[in-house]
């Protein structure tokens, strides 16, 4: 006998499950203490016979072994079964026998008895008393989410009670359930993160509910949604644990399926904001950041020809998926426009507010909130040095000028509120090196400043390229955009 099988029967010795093992002619080879100890029979009248002769099987149970052996070697079964058992004084028991093939240089098959005994018998007195109120058994029974029951009280915390939904769920049957530890649903993709949380949950005695993939006996994966919950007697001891499970597989796939999505959207997204310019007349540039993985922000500019340049700030109501597939909408609509040469801002923003509302009308249902946006457009003329705009109910622009420093609030309302609106544009002139600060709200809130602090903050092309080392992205309620414009 190597030195590692010395270490093996060692460390069964000691189990406290009854244990032996068998060659593969069926000649039963070793039994460990605990054998003795629970069946009464000295190992000199078990060890050296064939497993179907060995005192501790009935009649019944002898024939079973008998013909079932030659699976078992075989590792086509390698699944619990369960056999009656009787011990030196004549006394039966229920086993739940566990077999393992080590298919080694000598293989010899282990055989593990669990004592079914007190599970079934705390099972039928629950079953008992959960019929003495029927409504309160079918409840529990036929519930379409699986309920299991497991006595804390019993080392390693053995199922004792599965009711129908679980066996459903799972497709084991009662025989391959009780007396195990939960456990035996994990298998190779269960996050071992969470398994540490339900374990210290047991250990702490305290209620937990998470997500874990777990597997049926087909091998096919699941994802459980779990909750643990500890039962306390009257001296608040905890003696058992109720766990349910429910499949939440088509959820989690879904939410698989809508981040991989989202995440191609937010890649679309970021295309549509326009790219730096930086010409002998104009310098632009922006910042954008979404609160969450799609915003509902969007700024763009368009050099028009040698001296006009649009630039277009917006601000979805909201967040998430309806607001930024607005912004794909209306970036597409800004590009129409564009190439429409429809620049000039009151025309602009009265075909958006016309375009908005048949967009609308044709998208969403009377009875849903409709969404609508703020913006700020400007149509810069650099060769008269002037800026023609509408502010669309968004917050104040900033023009710094000199020494002088203006803010140009809202002349209108939002884009969607009011159908048929007709917009009113304004304007102003500009010297050389003029400054143009448009923004979202979110950035107001973020850096918890006013617009007139803002307006004192050094806020250029090159401080735009470091903008996350002032901005506090852990803490984002709001999408933050922020454009800046050199005149030159």
């Amino acid at each position: 006998m190597t030195v590692s099988n010395i270490n093996f029967f060692e460390i069964i010795n000691d189990s406290p499950d009854v244990l032996l093992t068998v060659n593969m002619d069926g000649i039963v080879t070793y039994v460990n203490e605990t054998f003795t100890k629970v069946t009464g029979h000295k190992k000199k009248v078990v060890v050296g016979k064939h497993l179907s002769e060995v005192p501790i099987f009935t009649k019944t149970s002898k024939k079973y072994v008998a013909d079932v052996f030659p699976t078992l070697i075989s590792e086509s079964m390698n699944t619990p079964f369960e056999l009656t058992l009787v011990d030196s004084m004549k006394k039966k028991r229920a086993y739940t026998i566990v077999p393992r093939l080590y298919p080694k240089e000598k293989p010899f098959l282990l055989l593990v008895f669990r004592d079914m005994y007190q599970e079934y018998q705390f099972e039928e007195k629950m079953e008992t008393l959960l019929k003495k109120n029927k409504l309160y058994f079918e409840a529990i029974e036929n519930s379409r989410v699986g309920i299991i029951i497991t006595n804390a009280m019993k080392e390693d915390n053995p199922i004792v009670y599965v009711n129908k939904g679980f066996r459903v769920l799972t497709g084991y049957v009662p025989m391959e359930i009780i007396g195990r530890n939960c456990r035996f649903l994990q298998g190779e993709k269960s996050d071992p993160n969470t398994i540490k949380l339900i374990r210290e949950a047991i250990k702490n005695e305290v209620q937990l509910q998470t997500e874990i993939l777990n597997y049926k006996k087909d091998g096919s994966p699941f994802w459980n949604e779990l909750s643990i919950n500890p039962v306390r007697n009257d001296e608040g001891e905890v003696t058992h644990f109720i766990g349910i499970q429910q499949d939440i597989t088509d959820r989690k796939r879904n939410e698989i399926e809508m981040k991989q999505d989202i995440f191609v959207a937010r890649r679309l997204q970021e295309g549509l904001f326009s790219k730096p310019v930086t010409d002998e007349k104009i310098s632009i540039c922006g910042y954008n950041h979404a609160c969450r993985h799609l915003g509902g922000d969007l700024y763009k500019w368009t050099k028009l020809d040698d001296h006009l340049y649009s630039v277009f700030i917006m601000d979805v109501m909201g967040h998430g998926i309806t607001a930024s597939l607005l912004t794909l909408a209306f970036n597409t609509k800004y590009l129409f426009l564009m190439e429409s040469n429809v620049y000039h801002p009151k025309d602009f923003l009265d075909r958006l507010n016309d375009h908005m509302f048949t967009f609308l009308d044709e998208t969403f249902e009377e009875s849903i909130m409709k969404p609508y946006f703020s913006c700020t457009y400007l149509l810069v003329d650099t060769k008269a040095k002037k800026v023609h705009y509408v502010n669309a109910g968004h917050p104040s622009f900033i023009v710094k000028n000199k020494e002088q420093v203006d803010f140009h609030s809202s002349n209108s309302i939002p884009v969607g509120l009011l159908k048929d609106h007709v917009y009113e544009e304004e304007s102003f002139h500009f010297d050389k090196d003029s400054e143009i600060i448009l923004y979202t709200d979110g950035v107001l809130e973020n850096l918890a400043v006013t617009k007139e602090m803002l307006a004192e903050m050094e806020i250029n092309e090159k401080s735009m390229r470091k903008a996350e080392t002032f901005f506090r992205l852990d803490k984002l309620e709001d999408d933050i955009t922020l454009i800046h414009m050199k005149l030159h």
